[in-house]
């Protein structure tokens, strides 16, 4: 439908000490951390992003 959009907005959580994630390494020290719902990520450099 034309002017219908659609966002998929959500988060992938990860505990680095509970599963194998193969595709992740220490690498890359953006992302090789624990990402859980009590630490969000930054929003720094995102100056579309609405804090509400």
């Amino acid at each position: 439908m034309p002017g219908i959009f659609t966002i998929d907005s959500h988060q992938h959580y990860w505990k680095l000490n509970q599963f194998d994630y193969a595709w992740l390494s220490p690498g890359n020290a953006t992302l090789y951390q624990d990402r859980l719902p009590e630490h969000p990520p930054s929003r720094q450099g995102c100056e579309a992003c609405d804090p509400r």
